[in-house]
């Protein structure tokens, strides 16, 4: 139910009782990144910098390219990265720490 009718709230999901609900909101979240800058390319390719909403202010980038055969994605696993690669955003921000899965499956919602 969440990644197919991307709920936005647990509040919304009509098919779980009340009290499932409220457990599920009182020990989870359901991430909800918010877009800080979105880049375009003209060959299609779209940067995403991304706010992780985790009340530390961390960014992370990830990277829709489009190509005959489909399409790629390239996510970030770290908030922040030690490699110095030029071309991306995540070079200028600190290493803190590792995504954790559902930060990675987010970036791909």
């Amino acid at each position: 139910m969440i990644y197919q009718d991307k709920v936005k709230s647990f509040d919304e999901m009509t098919n779980l009782s009340l009290d499932l609900r409220k457990k599920l909101d009182e020990n989870y979240s359901l991430g909800l990144f918010e877009i800080v800058r979105k880049l375009e390319s003209v060959d299609g390719t779209k940067k995403y910098l991304f706010d992780v909403q985790d009340g530390e202010g961390n960014l992370i980038e990830s990277v829709l390219m489009q190509y005959h055969h489909g399409y790629t994605i390239c996510v970030s696993c770290q908030i922040g990265c030690k490699m110095g690669c030029k071309f991306c955003a995540s070079t200028g921000i600190p290493f803190s720490r590792n995504l954790e899965a559902g930060e990675i499956v987010e970036q791909l919602l």
